[in-house]
């Protein structure tokens, strides 16, 4: 019968992994690769006019803001003109408000500069409750573009 040896890490075994690392190093780890979260920066080489050190400053935050990205969902002749129920859409900078949305969308052009043309025709709601066209628009948030509505 031939069995396998699963690289699987149980409790044992890492509890064996670090009493190895810790003879081979001295009770001493060494230095992770990984940057630390709360690193102490170093005082820079350069100096100010009376000679004394000053600290280097921190290093600008290098991750890239996420594209602040919200749901449109489309309903009734809306959605038959446009030919979709739903899209996600990436805001550019600036961007804040119902109004900017439907302006973006108007500037796509062909159906769409025709469909939301008259804005007295389309009734908006973020985040299911209804908004007028300053109304703020959020990373994350669902905005819905409908027709008016008549109850009877």
């Amino acid at each position: 019968m031939i069995t396998f040896r699963l690289g699987l890490r149980t409790s044992r075994n890492l509890k064996r992994a670090q009493e190895k690392k810790t003879r081979l190093t001295g009770g001493r780890f060494p230095p992770s690769n990984r940057r630390s979260v709360n690193r102490v920066h170093a005082l820079s080489e350069s100096s100010d006019q009376d000679g004394s050190a000053r600290p280097c400053e921190p290093r600008a935050d290098r991750r890239r803001e996420r594209p602040a990205n919200i749901t449109v969902l489309y309903f009734a002749w809306l959605r038959d003109r446009l030919g979709r129920g739903e899209e996600s859409l990436t805001l550019p900078p600036g961007v804040n408000d119902v109004a900017g949305v439907v302006a973006i969308l108007k500037g796509r052009g062909g159906e769409f500069a025709r469909t939301l043309a008259d804005p007295r025709g389309i009734r908006a709601a973020v985040n299911q409750d209804y908004a007028d066209g300053d109304h703020p628009v959020q990373p994350g948030d669902e905005l819905a573009l409908f027709p008016p509505v008549t109850g009877g």
